[in-house]
């Protein structure tokens, strides 16, 4: 196991004792209907909480989505090269 798969899992752990139970709401317009990302239809509730999470910001700046993508991409990346290990 390389030292940032060992953060990786490190954080997952850590911060999933602070979250109580994940919803995932069904498609608005059923089978047939357009699909909506999962993303967006969760709930996330924290431990304690009785109303869902919700997000403060509704839409990302292109900067800050191609930074994410960036992000997502170098992970893929890394992850592809631990499976070749």
């Amino acid at each position: 196991m390389t030292y940032e798969a060992f953060l990786e899992e490190y954080a997952r752990e850590k911060n999933a004792r602070f979250i109580d139970r994940v919803v995932l709401k069904p498609n608005p317009k059923g089978k047939a209907g357009p699909k909506v990302d999962p993303s967006e239809r969760i709930d996330l509730y924290f431990v304690g909480a009785t109303k869902p999470y919700r997000l403060t910001f509704k839409k990302l700046s292109k900067k800050d989505a191609a930074s994410l993508e960036q992000h997502a991409a170098d992970l893929k990346r890394r992850h592809a090269a631990d499976l070749k290990r």
